[in-house]
């Protein structure tokens, strides 16, 4: 194969891939995930306020212990909790997005039946 044809192609695969991925549909189920997780993660910030708080205690006891609660242990725990809760999204949440990424995709770029 010529050195200059396999260059074109590779700048063309890359400029279509590119202007492929500008299209904003694709984008949601992705922009909800992280909608899901940066939600969760101000009500944890939050335990302590609001109505949701008698919910969430109870989480962060469960996964961190009861010490958790505390200001300085809180801090200390919030990377096992948020991972943790992250996990049981991922479950939940995330298994169902991908899906629907995956028929977005099909949708955008292939032939869908």
């Amino acid at each position: 194969m010529n050195l200059f044809r396999a260059a074109g192609m590779v700048v063309w695969a890359v400029r279509s891939a590119f202007a492929c991925a500008l299209r904003g549909r694709i984008w949601l189920p992705f922009l909800v995930i992280a909608g899901i997780q940066a939600v969760m993660l101000a009500i944890l910030l939050n335990f302590h306020r609001g109505i949701l708080s008698p919910l969430v205690v109870p989480v962060i006891k469960g996964f961190a212990g009861p010490a958790a609660t505390h200001y300085p242990n809180f801090y200390l725990a919030l990377p096992i909790v948020f991972s943790r809760l992250s996990l049981v999204l991922s479950v939940l949440v995330t298994c169902l997005m991908v899906g629907a990424s995956i028929v977005l995709f099909a949708q955008a770029f292939g032939e869908m039946s």
